[in-house]
Order: C-alpha cells, then sequence, then structure tokens
C-alpha cells in the first residue's frame, strides 16, 4: 500500500494551482522538513482557516459542542478572512474551511470558498450536514467547493 506524504495526498491541488512562486515554496518547505530545519523559511501551502468555532451538534467527546473550549462561540469576520487569503495565497495551494467548527453555519461560508478560489486556492470543507436546507445544497453546488 503507498504511502501518503504531504506532497502526494495534496497533488491534485499542485497541479491545477501551481505557479512558479507556489511550486518554489512548496519544494523550500519539504526540503526544509526533510531536513529537519528548526527555522524554516518557507509559508505554509495548506492553510487551515476555522470560518466558526459554533458547532449545532452536542457531541459527547467534543469540546466544541459541549461549550468546554474556553472561548466564546463567535464567527471570523470577512475581513479577517479576506486579510488571511490574501496574505497566503500567492503560496499556498489550498484552504481547509473546518477545524473545531460547523462550517455551514457561517452565513458568508459560500463567498468564502468562491473568494478563495479566485485566488487560485483549492477549497475543501468538513460539515456533519445534520441541518441543511435546499439553499445550503445549492450554495455548495455554486461555491466551487472543490473537496
Amino acid at each position: 500500500m503507498p504511502q501518503y506524504t504531504r506532497t502526494s495526498r495534496h497533488l491534485n491541488s499542485v497541479l491545477r494551482h501551481s505557479t512558479p512562486r507556489k511550486l518554489w515554496n512548496l519544494l523550500r518547505v519539504e526540503t526544509e522538513y526533510r531536513l529537519r530545519r528548526t527555522v524554516v523559511r518557507g509559508l505554509p501551502y495548506v492553510l487551515i482557516v476555522d470560518p466558526t468555532n459554533v458547532c449545532n451538534l452536542r457531541c459527547p467527546l467534543c469540546p466544541t459542542g459541549l461549550g468546554q473550549g474556553g472561548r466564546k462561540g463567535q464567527m471570523m469576520p470577512w475581513e479577517t478572512f479576506t486579510r488571511a487569503i490574501d496574505t497566503l495565497a500567492p503560496w499556498a495551494y489550498e484552504v481547509n474551511l473546518y477545524n473545531w467548527g460547523e462550517s455551514i453555519l457561517h452565513p458568508h461560508i459560500w463567498e468564502m470558498i468562491r473568494y478563495a478560489g479566485s485566488k487560485n486556492l483549492a477549497t475543501s470543507m468538513s460539515a456533519n450536514l445534520n441541518d441543511v436546507s435546499n439553499g445550503a445544497i445549492e450554495g455548495i453546488v455554486a461555491s466551487g467547493l472543490e473537496n
């Protein structure tokens, strides 16, 4: 069975979204990683952006759903999102729009996906799809979400 590396796991994004700058950054980061450098000069090529730390479920092992994260539940402001994307998009291949929250609950998630796509970033999202409206399904299809 083949072993997946950070590079092969994201091969589709590399093939679809490469630019000379992004490719140079990818090679730099991977080289620094393999050389076990303690100071890394490359920039992240996969971004993890959590649009919200709010969830509609109360899973028994999840600190977000149980409200145990010690943080107030809130949505990422549009300006914060666009600033992060604008800053890192020239070097990154993809943005994962999930972590501890339910991304579909963010009122601007489809705009976020379209914006990231307009900056030549692949987008991925994980969702529980527990309370999905027809509008959300149409949003998924129309947004340009890749994974």
